[in-house]
């Protein structure tokens, strides 16, 4: 940084410095009247404001989201377009969106319990769980 850079800086924050003193004092000026007024029984009773700022409109409503179908229908009518052996992934791709992973593994959970599919391999961390159709 050279000299006159330094010198513009300094002067910029002397002016932010002289702005932030003006506010603390005309700040400092209002309580005092506000407390002026309370205090003299003839003085009026209420210190006129400014006005409140009106208020913003509201924001459009954002577009109606799509949601996605029921997940264990949505699975249902999947399971046969499905290779034998499935992972998760290849649910997703069928689906063609990505539901949470929780909902997806209790609805897989509960195939299994109906019958309808095996869990062939389970998940041993970065190895993704297998899937068999019955």
């Amino acid at each position: 940084m050279d000299r006159d850079e330094y010198e513009r800086r300094k002067a910029a924050l002397e002016g932010i410095y002289r702005a932030d003193l003006d506010l603390v004092r005309a700040a400092h000026q209002a309580r005092l009247r506000s407390l002026e007024a309370l205090g003299h029984p003839g003085a009026p009773a209420a210190i006129s404001e400014p006005a409140p700022p009106p208020a913003p409109e509201p924001p459009p409503p954002a577009p109606a989201r799509k949601l996605p179908p029921h997940l264990r229908t949505a699975i249902e009518e999947i399971l046969p377009e499905l290779p034998v052996h499935f992972e998760k992934k290849d649910v997703i791709t069928a689906l063609g969106w990505t539901p949470s992973r929780g909902s997806l593994y209790r609805v897989l959970s509960d195939l299994e319990l109906a019958g309808r599919i095996k869990f062939e391999f389970s998940s041993g961390g970065r190895t993704p769980s297998r899937y068999l159709k019955v």
